[in-house]
């Protein structure tokens, strides 16, 4: 029977268009976010157990919470903006402590040791202090991987290329290490050269030096322009 509208027949249709379906595949969705509130001791409760966090993770804030993900027996925490903090193994009983003995660990001194380290390779050090300093309060969860990745791009930069980067990035308040890099490549790039030392040849023999400095002996081009103007015709 022919449709009173497309003037096809419907079924005719359907054999045609099914041929370009594909079936229906289910799509496991995750579940929402759980929330739990971080205590005064650095941890979290979360059916009937408590679970240590990161030392620094409770701020005091109002809204200080985490976010957990069950998956399998494994459970994650992420800090608000949805940043890995750590991960515990959920046991079966309840009315457990879990502690992770790394989180009791104050690494504060050995990062100011490295802030330190990497202000020290600026001309201006009270600037680069400033700044790294911002680093580690807006990224403190990886504010070691950002200051190595700081001092690692200013190794190997020239020094006028280092002060305006810092300066560009502590007027626009870029207080990130990716950020740092693009910027100094930029500056590195105008200032067209490095501060890096030339590479010095290490003899085997210091007694062979004349010879490391010897000059190939080279041709004067006027000898062949002279012989080519006078070749027989």
């Amino acid at each position: 029977m022919v449709h009173g509208a497309t003037g096809k027949v419907p079924k005719q249709e359907w054999q045609i268009e099914k041929q370009h379906l594909s079936s229906w595949a289910s799509i496991s969705l995750l579940p929402d976010w759980l929330m739990s509130s971080v205590l005064k001791n650095n941890t979290f409760n979360y059916s009937g157990n408590a679970y240590s966090l990161p030392l620094g993770t409770y701020t005091g804030k109002k809204a200080n919470y985490v976010k957990l993900r069950l998956d399998d027996d494994m459970l994650q925490v992420y800090d608000p903006n949805e940043e890995l903090l750590c991960r515990h193994k959920v046991p079966f009983n309840k009315g457990n402590l879990i502690i992770n003995t790394d989180h009791k660990r104050d690494k504060s001194a050995k990062i100011n040791e490295l802030i330190g380290q990497t202000a020290a390779l600026f001309q201006d050090k009270g600037k680069a202090e400033r700044y790294l300093l911002k680093v580690k309060e807006l990224k403190p969860r990886y504010v070691r991987d950002q200051l190595l990745a700081i001092r690692d791009a200013v190794g190997g930069a020239s020094s006028a290329a280092v002060e305006s980067t810092i300066e560009e990035c502590m007027v626009n308040a870029f207080f990130d290490a990716g950020t740092f890099k693009q910027v100094l490549k930029k500056h590195d790039k105008l200032t067209g050269k490095t501060d890096k030392p030339q590479a010095i040849i290490k003899l085997l023999d210091p007694s062979h030096l004349q010879k490391a400095e010897t000059r190939p002996a080279s041709s004067d081009i006027n000898l062949y322009e002279d012989l080519f103007n006078n070749k027989p015709q």
